[in-house]
């Protein structure tokens, strides 16, 4: 990111909702710098991470700085941050120490944009380097951690991890959690797993092909007990749309 205009923008995520850990590994000569991290504001509604020319980490809640604090950055090197929800408080950590604290901050902001390196505006871009951001649907950090020293992986309470392996200026960003062949709409998680991808809804679990196109909708399962099911091809029109197959009603 050369703090001139490059980010990595996502057109929606429902991570914001409840306990919520949002996290990624940033690398600057300085970070003095006045550039937002991660923001996922819409019309400044929404959380964000910023940093100032005074090298302090900030919490932002909609368009309000609510926890500003020194954030302990060591420079030219990769730094762990990760924003978590807890039961409504908001605490930022940086390399596994919590550097401020916001309360009762509930507000839930599904279905929104964010951006990586930049506001919400396209402003205050970041100059340094990002890697492996995660974003999780629990608290992973309630108090102070030693931050991990090898890539993420896919668990069944990440929402989006972003490797960034790709090459340096690449626009092609593959999230891990999506699973090849797989689209994912909602709050379904896709754990790989050799030929077959593992789809979690709440306290569902469904294999399947890892083919499958799959939406939130298509995986509405009635009274959560169906913890294997198989997939029909309905051909509505040009395109297929698959379908579980009721193994007491085929």
């Amino acid at each position: 990111l050369d703090g001139t205009g490059d980010s990595v923008t996502s057109t929606n995520s429902n991570v914001i909702e409840g306990d919520f850990t949002v996290e990624f590994f940033a690398y600057a000569s300085s970070f003095a710098q006045d550039a937002i991290l991660w923001d996922n504001r819409v019309a400044n509604s929404g959380f964000a991470i910023g940093i100032n020319t005074s090298s302090q980490i900030i919490i932002y809640a909609n368009g309000t700085a609510v926890a500003t604090g020194f954030s302990g950055f060591n420079n030219s090197a990769f730094n762990h941050i990760a924003l978590v929800r807890n039961s409504g408080v908001l605490t930022i950590y940086v390399n596994g120490n919590s550097r401020g604290t916001a309360q009762t901050y509930n507000t839930d902001y599904p279905n929104q944009p964010y951006n990586i390196g930049s506001s919400h505006t396209d402003t205050n871009y970041f100059t340094g380097n990002i890697d492996e951001f995660r974003t999780s649907t629990i608290a992973r950090y309630t108090s102070a951690f030693t931050p991990p020293s090898s890539e993420f992986s896919v668990d069944s309470n990440t929402f989006s991890l972003l490797h960034f392996d790709g090459a340096n200026g690449s626009t092609d960003i593959v999230n891990s959690v999506t699973g090849e062949g797989i689209t994912v709409i909602g709050k379904a998680r896709v754990l790989p797993g050799g030929s077959e991808i593992e789809v979690t809804i709440g306290n569902i679990q469904v294999r399947l092909p890892a083919t499958v196109l799959v939406t939130g909708i298509e995986l509405e399962l009635a009274n959560n007990v169906i913890n294997v099911i198989n997939w029909n091809p309905i051909p509505p029109g040009a395109s297929q749309i698959w379908v579980p197959i009721d193994p007491d009603n085929p």
